[in-house]
């Protein structure tokens, strides 16, 4: 018996340089290659190349299957075409390089210039005389642009650093609120929408808790005081939180007219006085 054996020959491997993206400038690129295949599962080689480009793009690195760029900042939208060849050690693949849509090219879209986002920070308190540090820190840019900062108050330019400590004065009489305004610029000088901070500036360092409503049921040989969480839930306006600790309850015996002393102090909002307490 005897049994034949055809060996086919090779076939070109089929190319796939990725999906068209669309980025934003100064962001890394990736070109995939990898859904490259080869149908006598060859091990394959990767060359890649600049088709057509408006300035000069140097990958990282042509041979592999998915090399980077860094997307060029440019003032208007821009288009970049990049060729990817794959050999599976006999032979090329096999593409019509002049289509638009051939699998062996992709099409990388650079959008537009975005303007950068201006962050003044969260709103701040502090105490007559002392300093206040702004932070426009939190501002971004998504094109990684770098980025200048004006802070302004009223109509005058305030301060051109990122970071600026504003001296609260120490004269004060009542409190008082300034409002800053930021605004960020890239090195396109495309400008930020404008962000304010509020800083409030307290003439006492600390505030009581609010004043409880209060009430008052009498039974029999007994009076109950109740008062609602009014006091425990107040924000202090210096802190910023809520630093209640408890209720002092003092008895007078004359209609208010004077107060004896401390009686109790607690942190329950009800009060049972029986018949004979002084």
């Amino acid at each position: 018996d005897s049994v034949t054996v055809t060996v086919l020959p090779n076939k070109p491997p089929v190319v796939n340089a990725g999906s068209d993206q669309e980025v934003d400038q100064g962001t890394i690129v990736t070109l995939d290659g990898s859904a490259s295949s080869d149908p006598n599962n060859d091990d394959l080689e990767f060359h890649w190349s600049v088709w057509s480009s408006p300035v000069d793009i140097t990958l990282s690195d042509t041979a592999v299957a998915k090399p980077t760029f860094t997307a060029p900042d440019r003032d208007d939208i821009s288009y970049y075409v990049f060729l990817l060849t794959i050999n599976d050690g006999f032979m090329d693949s096999e593409a019509d390089h002049v289509r638009h849509d051939s699998p062996a090219k992709v099409t990388i879209t650079v959008l537009q210039n975005k303007p950068p986002v201006a962050d003044a920070g969260a709103d701040k308190k502090a105490y007559k005389g002392n300093s206040v540090m702004l932070s426009g820190t939190g501002s971004t840019d998504i094109n990684f642009d770098g980025i200048t900062f004006e802070w302004s108050s009223g109509d005058s330019v305030f301060s051109t650093d990122s970071s600026p400590y504003f001296y609260l004065p120490g004269d004060l009489s009542q409190n008082i609120e300034y409002t800053f305004l930021l605004t960020v610029t890239d090195d396109e000088e495309a400008s930020s929408l404008v962000d304010s901070v509020l800083i409030s500036a307290l003439v006492d360092s600390v505030a009581p808790p609010d004043v409880p409503n209060v009430y008052i049921t009498a039974e029999h040989r007994k009076v109950i005081i109740s008062w609602d969480a009014s006091a425990e839930e107040s924000i202090d306006p210096f802190s910023g939180y809520s630093d209640f600790e408890g209720y002092k309850v003092y008895k007078s015996t004359d209609g208010g007219e004077t107060w004896g002393e401390l009686k109790i102090k607690f942190m329950t909002s009800t009060v049972i006085l029986l018949a004979g307490d002084q």
